[in-house]
């Protein structure tokens, strides 16, 4: 049952990545490139968030960082900002209020 469930974290870790390559196709780097990267990684972080592995008592396993980083590398600067603004309130809407804690404590 626990494979099953990193599995499917690891295909929603590597949804963006798919969908560019499936959507960049003529080679051009234009704002729509940006605005996808932008789309495809905010659904891939919310997917993460709302189908983690809860192992044990108090262990969650969930891939969310890694669409994070590849938003932030891949979509430029305006859209790491929006990604990281919307990382934001998707954990704070989805975990609870007391997630921040954990950003300033790492």
């Amino acid at each position: 049952m626990l494979l099953k469930e990193v599995l499917l974290q690891i295909f929603f870790t590597m949804f963006p990545v798919i969908a560019f390559y499936v959507g960049y196709r003529d080679g051009k780097e234009t704002n729509r490139t940006y605005a996808s990267i932008f789309a495809a990684c905010l659904l891939s972080i919310a997917c993460c968030i709302y189908f983690g592995v809860r192992y044990r008592e108090f262990f969650v396993l969930d891939m969310r960082l890694i669409p994070l980083l590849i938003g932030l590398l891949y979509g430029g600067w305006r859209g790491g900002l929006l990604l990281s603004a919307a990382y934001f309130a998707l954990r704070y809407a989805l975990l609870g209020g007391d997630s921040y804690i954990a950003f300033f404590a790492a």
